[in-house]
């Protein structure tokens, strides 16, 4: 017997809906610490250990302040103290440069590239990668996604 609603069994040969296109929200990755950065501290050592989780807080907090508010998050000698670090500490010279950069976020939170530290943060990811630290290259890389959601 055939079917009595012809629209039910005909093709549907209008164009599909167009969607608007929205870049989702970064993904959190949870490791269940109780510290934030805690695989940077676990992962790697010494004063390299100390300046990138240092460095990663830094900037889990300027991403997570609007724009507007993110003048005053820092003091102002916070810069200057964290490069005396990096410059004294013997650090590799790949995740050297990309410390220099993320102080730029202490030196001018509201002015800070967010690109730049983006860029800088999957440097470190890749830096700790490939010394088997994926904890630590996680975390940076929540951090480049973070700084810059879309």
């Amino acid at each position: 017997m055939p079917d009595p609603d012809p629209a039910r069994t005909a093709p549907d040969l209008r164009p599909p809906r167009s969607r608007r296109w929205c870049i989702p929200p970064a993904i959190p990755y949870d490791t269940g610490e109780s510290l934030e950065g805690a695989p940077v501290l676990r992962e790697l050592e010494g004063d390299a250990a100390l300046l990138l989780w240092s460095a990663l807080r830094d900037v889990t907090l300027w991403a997570s302040v609007p724009e507007r508010r993110r003048a005053q998050l820092f003091t102002p000698a916070a810069a200057g103290r964290r490069l005396r670090m990096v410059a004294g500490a013997r650090l590799d010279p790949a995740v050297e440069l990309p410390l220099e950069i993320l102080s730029g976020v202490l030196a001018d939170p509201a002015g800070a590239d967010p690109e730049g530290v983006a860029l800088a943060c999957v440097q470190v990811a890749e830096w700790a990668a490939a010394r088997g630290a994926p904890g630590t290259a996680v975390a940076f890389s929540q951090a480049a996604a973070n700084a810059t959601p879309e």
